[in-house]
């Protein structure tokens, strides 16, 4: 499977939704005019800097002072529940009661929500478990929390008046609802020890991928949890684990209308794979008129070939890093319209990690954070990801720095390992890709949350948030933007001397490489939903094989061994998957738009922002939101596919101000 699919984000266990913590985790953009910088292959990023603004985040360097930050948050987070619930009966509203619990989880994560991540990412095997300790001590509190009945007893009680109150009173019912508050004693004891059995299953799993263990055993596994997975959701009230994700999420779609998208989108994506499949059994047939059948295997050969004729000079990409650094944050800040700078002198979790602050580009007001980790150390996750660490506020101003919508700006950490065998680091093609997929997510986020001008929260649906990150990824190798990245010299040289054709015809979203990756995708979504649908044991193998040639035309093999080699169906992934294969096609045919008005139109960008990111009004769905922005009332993927099958060449139509004006991009 493509590399991002193993390194999604993933969610806490028990994590609670409140005001900031409720958008946590949906994937991805933010910026501002193109900072004036000197983008070189010197080590050197001269961002624009404030020194003297940070987020107010303490990352400890040893583990006394982790374990002190522990315990004086949870110290204080549970006196302040215990003030909460001494209120009188006659006093409480939803300030002092509903309001005041949200303020009191927010300040603990504040401090401890940072852990999970770096439990993965401290440059110590000390500070790593310390770490590990501090997330798991948070999770046991927001259990216990959970279930603590007086508490939940005392919220669902008070009757809100404002519509935040509502609002927020709809979520800490969810919040109390989906860990088992109001269960009977003994539902909650069988509910802990599915958990607990679930917990150990999972981990086994992982184990076995770390280890490389048969693939049996991780079957076995795979189906004992599908069925403690149905078990958790039964008890709860939930039809499905779906349902019961979907729940606890915040999403738009249920099970039951996850089942409708996917039965939308499967005679498409049939239609753009398909003939795929059938131009390759043509080529077997001509050698061998006996041939009935492609398998798996061939495919991925058949589309390399296919590549290597049509383009012979396909060059090998090693790009400096800071160049690419440099250059990525200026061209998509100078698009989105914000402001990023480099932080200097700020507190660090480790060697080598680089802050950035995104800004308002008008009015200098702080939008979101985010600490870009990048090089290798020891003991450090190789996964690429991108997660929130906190929404704290800043040091600016001697207060909490608010984003435009009066809320506290949200922190991310984006990581992920670049490629140092020539003894400085460089972006190989993964890399560079990988890094435009991470940066779609964290920009998204910050946009989408930064443009909730209403009091009451309002997420980006989750598709919409892959989505944008494929777009991202699909626009690195558009020529303009490849250009751009790669000139020695900077604008100048990039509009004369630009040579990219080849590299961006593979790595356009309509290209064979990108088709297939889709047609594995609807596979695997759709497999496990119905894994997720399965109220007992199912035949994985032949499910899988069943699936894969409908969707491909092409006959498996492996019947999908290769599936259990990765954590796509264990652990906070599970359920989730659909959002792949729907991410792909939304990014495709955002990417379409660009394609036709050119890729550095700003129309197109200030209505990819208005119209995707934050439109105007509340509740308005994924696929409103893209007919929208393509300006249709009925979204036709086929279409698209066919409008854009042939590109026209349209490098340097629209150049904006903010990147002409940057006098050196070398």
């Amino acid at each position: 499977m493509p590399k991002e699919q193993a390194s999604k984000t993933h969610m806490a266990a028990f994590q609670y939704p409140g005001l900031w913590l409720f958008l946590r985790l949906m994937i991805i953009l933010i910026v501002t005019s193109l900072l004036i910088c000197m983008v070189s292959g010197d080590k050197n990023i001269s961002f624009n800097s404030a020194p003297e603004i940070e987020p107010e985040i303490i990352f400890p360097q040893d583990v006394q002072t982790i374990n002190d930050e522990v315990k004086n948050s949870l110290f204080h987070a549970e006196q302040e529940v215990t003030y909460l619930l001494s209120i009188p009966a006659g006093e409480r509203n939803e300030y002092n009661t509903i309001i005041r619990l949200e303020e009191i989880l927010t300040k603990m994560d504040s401090s401890l929500l940072k852990y999970k991540a770096l439990a993965r990412l401290y440059p110590d095997k000390d500070l790593q478990s310390a770490a590990f300790m501090a997330a798991e001590k948070r999770n046991a509190f927001i259990r216990d929390i959970a279930l603590n009945d007086d508490l939940y007893h005392l919220i669902k009680e008070v009757s809100p008046k404002s519509e935040y109150g509502r609002w927020l009173h709809a979520q800490e019912i969810k919040f109390f609802r989906v860990n088992g508050a109001g269960l009977t004693a003994e539902k909650r004891r069988e509910l802990a020890s599915l958990h607990l059995k679930l917990e150990s299953l999972q981990n086994q799993h992982l184990k076995n991928i770390r280890e490389n263990r048969s693939v049996t055993e991780n079957i076995d596994i795979l189906s004992e949890t599908v069925i403690l997975r149905n078990k958790i959701a039964a008890l709860l009230g939930y039809p499905t684990w779906t349902d019961y994700i979907a729940d606890l999420q915040g999403w738009e779609m249920n099970s039951t209308g996850i089942s409708s998208l996917l039965n939308e989108l499967t005679p498409l994506v049939k239609e753009w794979i398909q003939p795929l499949v059938a131009e390759l059994l043509q080529k077997k047939q001509a050698n061998n008129p006996e041939e009935r059948f492609v398998y798996d295997y061939e495919v991925e050969p058949f589309i390399a070939s296919l590549h290597r004729k049509s383009h012979p000079h396909e060059r090998e990409l090693s790009l400096p890093f800071h160049q690419v650094i440099t250059r990525s944050l200026s061209l998509i800040s100078c698009l989105l319209g914000v402001r990023t700078e480099q932080i200097t002198d700020s507190s660090l979790y480790a060697p080598g990690v680089l802050l950035f602050r995104v800004s308002d580009e008008k009015t200098s007001e702080t939008m979101g954070w985010f600490y870009l980790d990048l090089i290798d150390r020891a003991e450090k996750s190789g996964e690429w990801m991108t997660v929130m660490i906190a929404v704290d506020g800043s040091k600016e101003g001697g207060g909490g720095d608010v984003n435009l919508s009066g809320k506290p700006a949200p922190v991310f950490i984006v990581s992920g390992i670049v490629d140092e065998s020539s003894g400085h680091p460089q972006f190989d093609k993964e890399d560079y890709t990988l890094l435009f997929h991470e940066l779609g997510h964290v920009y998204t986020r910050i946009l989408s949350v930064s443009g909730v001008s209403a009091q009451v929260p309002e997420t980006l649906p989750v598709e919409l948030t892959e989505a944008s990150s494929h777009l991202f990824e699909y626009l690195a190798w558009t020529p303009e933007i490849l250009c751009i990245m790669t000139a020695p010299d900077g604008l100048d040289s990039a509009r004369k001397d630009c040579k990219t054709s080849e590299e961006s015809a593979m790595n356009s979203p309509f290209s064979p490489k990108h088709l297939w990756s889709l047609g594995r995708d609807m596979t695997v979504s759709i497999l496990e939903h119905q894994l997720m649908k399965t109220p007992g044991n199912i035949s994985f193998g032949e499910t899988y094989a069943g699936i894969f040639t409908e969707i491909t035309g092409a006959k498996v093999t492996d019947e999908g061994g290769y599936l259990h080699g990765h954590p796509h169906f264990t652990g906070d992934n599970a359920g989730m998957y659909w959002i792949y294969p729907a991410g792909r096609l939304y990014g495709a045919m955002i990417y379409s738009k660009f394609a036709d008005y050119g890729f550095f139109n700003q129309t197109t960008w200030y209505e990819f922002s208005k119209m995707i990111l934050m439109p105007d009004g509340r509740g308005i769905s994924a696929e409103d939101r893209m007919k929208r922005f393509l300006d249709t009332d009925n979204i036709s993927i086929h279409e698209v596919k066919k409008r854009n099958s042939d590109l026209p060449v349209k490098i340097w139509t629209f150049i904006p101000d903010c990147i002409v004006r940057t006098k050196s991009l070398a």
